[in-house]
């Protein structure tokens, strides 16, 4: 029995179909399988003051932002910003190391190439582990190439994500598709097992002609 071009066409865009809509269902997998570690930010408000050698202390106060999803005890800075009273903002060029001790140091400069130092106490030893506050016990500001008549500074840095002390972030949970996820992938195996059906009543019909 000779198949119909009608027979033929309709094979071919059932099949079309059937492979459009397999490609879409993979991708579909593909993605929800791939999806990106979502970044683990925390931020630090700090807040103290500079002593000087004449009149009042000078307040400060800023927000830290790290990155810590590579590697919890390895944070990336993400932003420091601090305003120290008279003086243009400090955000530029920021970086902050945690020392073998538990001494934390801020460094940070401003538009017009003034640096200021942070020194600050930490839980454990070079590494954030167990971090909600730590005490800013020492500071120091460069005015255009000169140290500034600081004494030092004191202060706090506080973790503002509440009470809860920083521990790694317990690995992400296995993500359940949602309901339009399963509609499609319900549909994408349904169009497969209908151009296999039938590709295999085309295959019957064509053996006894």
């Amino acid at each position: 029995m000779k198949q119909t071009d009608a027979e033929a066409g309709g094979r071919r865009s059932l099949l079309s179909w059937a492979s459009r809509i397999a490609s879409a269902t993979a991708a579909l997998l593909l993605l929800m399988g791939s999806g990106a570690k979502a970044d683990h930010l925390e931020t630090f408000d700090l807040s103290g003051d500079l002593n000087t050698f004449f009149g009042a202390p000078v307040a400060f106060t800023g927000t830290v932002n790290l990155d810590f999803t590579k590697d919890f005890a390895d944070d990336t800075v993400k932003s420091i910003q601090i305003t120290v009273q008279g003086h243009p903002v400090f955000s530029l060029d920021p970086s902050l190391v945690l020392s073998a001790s538990t001494t934390g140091t801020i460094r940070v400069s401003d538009s017009a190439d003034d640096m200021l130092t942070l020194l600050f106490n930490t839980s454990s030893p070079g590494a954030w582990t167990g971090f909600n506050t730590g005490e800013i016990f020492f500071g120091d500001v460069v005015f255009g190439g000169l140290t500034g008549s600081l004494l030092g500074a004191g202060g706090v840095l506080t973790r503002t994500s509440g009470a809860a002390i920083i521990d790694p972030p317990p690995p992400p949970a296995a993500t359940v598709p949602e309901l339009p996820t399963w509609t499609m992938m319900l549909v994408g195996l349904a169009g497969l097992g209908l151009a296999a059906k039938r590709r295999r009543a085309l295959s019957s019909l064509g053996g006894r002609a």
